[in-house]
């Protein structure tokens, strides 16, 4: 397990980085450096990244879209539109990392080493 620990703390390092620099929120920081942790150093690792930017930018794309659109005045008193209509609000990142760990994290080694010890 020491890679996954190497992994993390990596993670951890640069998501820091970022977070220090108002790049990145701190709680995206936290998570990043968590599901690393979980995945190890190997290409889940890298699959992982590359599909919660995928679908980061898909979100950022989507909620932007939707901040222009006539739809972003009319959300009421619904707080979760409300949030994402407001411009002075970031993007929620946590989503799309949530997304990307739930599509990758099944093939990930330790996921299939305990799959392997229960089936024994």
């Amino acid at each position: 397990y020491g890679w996954h620990f190497a992994a993390g703390a990596l993670v951890l390092a640069t998501t820091f980085g970022l977070f220090a620099l108002g790049g990145m929120g701190g709680g995206d920081a936290k998570l990043l450096a968590a599901t690393s942790l979980w995945m190890g150093f190997n290409i889940h690792l890298v699959e992982y990244l590359v599909v919660s930017t995928f679908i980061g930018g898909l979100l950022t794309l989507a909620i932007l879209a939707y901040r222009k659109s006539p739809l972003a005045s009319f959300t009421g008193h619904n707080p979760f539109l409300r949030h994402f209509a407001d411009e002075t609000n970031g993007i929620p990142y946590g989503i799309a990392l949530g997304i990307g760990g739930l599509l990758i994290y099944p093939d990930s080694p330790l996921v299939v080493w305990a799959l392997a010890r229960l089936a024994t």
